[in-house]
């Protein structure tokens, strides 16, 4: 889980620095406030009146300066699928987070322009939401994320969950993806290239290790030629990173 600050405007100031987020709006292809299912039919009022209103009460619920205010889940959306698919495929997925945790998800579908990184955002509060006279109410802390034990058996069931759905959506298109990482799914790390050097060479920009090997078939038998060549078509294995285990998702074959 990322722990992040919240900004609700889209210009803040902080340390005599001014940060303008408006750009970030050309992205945006979609949004919306989920709550858990049994709260959904309570409130009559628009996104953006309920997003104000569950911000405010996230700021009122959690006063000391190093508050966490939000838990955030990113995940890549696949390019394959419709604009609406997408956007269905983002709130049943927001949904069944709500409803685990009882927590009001905000979501945000970006697709960078001249880009294929369609991804959506996902804003978890960390406490659970009650709804008293038609009015929003933060209740206890969701520890179960917090917890030591059983916070990282959440992440695994997150992202398990997320696999599933989005490959209900993808069957028809005979793909899939999958929460695994590729040593799980069998796939051989390069140790010849560093990741960035692979995606460059993918693109056909290649590095000097990437053109070093390369060079190296000028001299080689033909068998040793196709060997070094076919470095350049397996994707190194991602480098370890933290303990703390994130909630992106890899894209299957």
């Amino acid at each position: 889980m990322r722990l992040i600050g919240l900004a609700l405007n889209s210009t803040i100031r902080s340390k005599k620095k001014t940060y303008n987020f408006l750009p970030k709006r050309k992205q945006l292809v979609s949004s919306g406030i989920v709550l858990p299912e049994q709260r959904r039919a309570e409130l009559a009022r628009s996104n953006q009146e309920l997003r104000q209103e569950l911000w405010v009460k996230a700021h009122e619920a959690d006063r000391r300066k190093n508050s966490v205010l939000a838990r955030e889940i990113i995940v890549a959306l696949p390019k394959e699928l419709q604009q609406e698919e997408v956007k269905e495929l983002t709130e049943k997925f927001a949904g069944l987070v709500a409803d685990r945790y009882k927590v009001a998800v905000d979501f945000a579908i970006h697709s960078p322009p001249k880009s294929q990184n369609i991804h959506a955002h996902l804003m978890l509060t960390t406490r659970e939401i009650e709804i008293v006279d038609q009015s929003l109410v933060l209740g206890k802390k969701t520890r179960i994320l917090d917890d030591k034990k059983t916070g990282s058996m959440e992440i695994e069931r997150i992202r398990e969950n997320w696999e599933n759905l989005c490959n209900q959506f993808l069957l028809n298109l005979n793909l899939s993806v999958s929460r695994k990482s590729q040593k799980q799914r069998g796939k051989k790390a390069n140790p010849h290239l560093k990741r960035e050097s692979y995606q460059m060479a993918k693109r056909g920009i290649f590095t000097p290790s990437a053109e070093r090997l390369l060079n190296k078939t000028a001299s080689v038998s033909p068998e040793e030629s196709s060997a070094v060549i076919s470095l350049l078509e397996e994707e190194p294995e991602s480098p370890k990173k933290t303990k703390k285990k994130n909630l992106d998702f890899d894209y299957g074959e």
